[in-house]
């Protein structure tokens, strides 16, 4: 009889699939899985870092056909929150898609790979004078599609909304290598279902995130006189508007 892995796949299956993967992304962008890589005592076998969403597609599809349990991760910050999973087989990791794709600072919209950290987004913007509005937990280690697939907002939530409230467009892939796209760059876009508010705090149990595009904020500073708010939108006249302080 052949030996089957936990996923009921053969083992000699199972190196099959391995090497297929490693086709897929290059053998230096896949290992093996070490204790650190286990989440609730349950330890994986391998460990894939993908570079765009079509391998992504490939990786998922090839794992979905081989019966494997796949657990997506961004920086691993919450990895506790949720439930335990029954069974690990594959980490397919975002730390390769780390770009901010475009900030159409002009239209106050940011579109960036799930891969990014809160941190470098947030430095991103800044350079013209905006941000996106939330403060999430360990901005420097949490990844884009990490905090939306948990849905964390941070205080900032309570002035500004959450991440729900924020997002205006995805890309999914789909456990069956589908690439799922909804929404677009501008604000108001009410065409189709609202696959972007669906998949933020669905930990990732519809898909694995690769994209998000953003409506942002402008940077609010103290006035240097103290005698106001200032709201820096960065526009090419680089003028800010000055909010006066209700003062008793």
């Amino acid at each position: 009889m052949t030996p089957q892995s936990p996923s009921g796949t053969s083992v000699v299956d199972i190196e099959t699939v391995w090497t297929d993967l490693g086709t897929v992304v290059g053998a230096e962008h896949m290992r093996a899985a070490t204790p650190e890589d286990a989440l609730d005592d349950v330890r994986p076998q391998m460990v894939i870092e993908p570079g765009n969403a079509d391998e992504i597609a490939k990786i998922l599809k090839t794992a979905s056909d081989a019966g494997l349990h796949v657990i997506p991760r961004g920086g691993g910050t919450k990895l506790d929150w949720g439930n335990r999973p029954r069974a690990a087989q594959l980490i397919v990791s975002s730390r390769r898609l780390s770009r901010v794709v475009e900030h159409a600072w002009g239209d106050m919209t940011a579109t960036v790979e799930a891969g990014c950290t809160v941190q470098r987004l947030q430095q991103t913007l800044a350079e013209h004078g905006q941000r996106l509005a939330l403060d999430p937990l360990w901005p420097e280690k949490a990844t884009i599609g990490g905090i939306l697939s948990t849905n964390d907002s941070g205080p900032l939530r309570l002035r500004f909304g959450s991440l729900r409230d924020l997002i205006i467009g995805i890309t999914l892939v789909l456990p069956d290598g589908t690439v799922a796209k909804s929404g677009g760059k501008v604000v108001k876009n009410v065409a189709g279902y609202d696959l972007p508010k669906l998949a933020t705090g669905a930990l990732g149990s519809l898909g694995m995130i690769t994209q998000a595009i953003f409506r942002l904020h402008p940077i609010e500073r103290l006035h240097p006189r103290g005698s106001g708010l200032q709201t820096c939108t960065d526009r090419p006249a680089g003028s800010c508007r000055e909010l006066s302080a209700m003062r008793s």
